[in-house]
């Protein structure tokens, strides 16, 4: 697995916080590896919380912070999925990985005729999806996961994200069997929740739930 397509299954479930932690760890393996953000919207970039040691690209970015179809039609520009594909197979002939962040959710429209999960699929690049551990989380995770089945976009696992606040422990808990009942994927997690992100402790995180394989 040279690429990896980390999606949410919402926008601010915590997809750069995730991303960058996981290009942390890799990078600390001694994995030669790029972040790629296909689309950003607003006037920040997420790439820019990558640490400068770590490669990092953004194929597009509008200024307006709105869905990737209207961000770029206020621009009066037209995403080419083509130049995104370009952007990530030259990736992976350079580079050992390939970490692309998603832009919102897995069905987010680049346009009136593609949503990002075409993409996606044309690249042949499998999926992890990140959604915050909190009461609701059950019908957007399996939503997401129903749309990737339904395009041939496979998914590697699930990762619950204790973005904000602690959640209750019996709820965190159902979340975790519950949603591996339904879609027999591996549900990793939940990270812990801190008031200030640590990557020390995804480091440790990661290490435990073996998702990627180094060396």
């Amino acid at each position: 697995m040279k690429g990896l397509f980390i999606t949410g299954t919402d926008t601010d479930v915590g997809k750069t916080y995730v991303t960058t932690s996981l290009a942390q760890f890799l990078a600390s393996q001694g994995t030669n590896l790029i972040v790629q953000k296909w689309i950003q919207t607003g006037k920040d970039r997420d790439v820019e919380h990558v640490p400068p040691s770590i490669p990092s690209q953004t194929v597009y970015h509008f200024s307006m912070p709105a869905s990737p179809h209207l961000a770029a039609d206020m621009a009066k520009k037209t995403i080419d999925p083509k130049k995104i594909l370009d952007a990530y197979h030259k990736a992976l002939a350079n580079y050992d990985c390939v970490l692309v962040e998603g832009s919102g959710g897995i069905l987010v429209p680049c346009s009136k005729q593609h949503f990002l999960i075409d993409i996606a699929k044309e690249a042949l690049i499998p999926c992890l999806i990140v959604a915050e551990n909190r009461v609701g989380t059950i019908n957007h995770t399996i939503l997401t996961w129903e749309a990737c089945q339904k395009r041939g976009v496979p998914c590697v696992g699930i990762l619950l994200n204790n973005r904000k606040t602690p959640p209750e422990t019996q709820i965190s808990q159902d979340h975790i069997s519950i949603l591996q009942h339904f879609t027999g994927l591996p549900v990793f997690g939940p990270l812990p929740w801190s008031k200030k992100p640590c990557f020390k402790t995804i480091k440790n995180t990661w290490e435990k739930i073996g998702i990627w394989t180094t060396g």
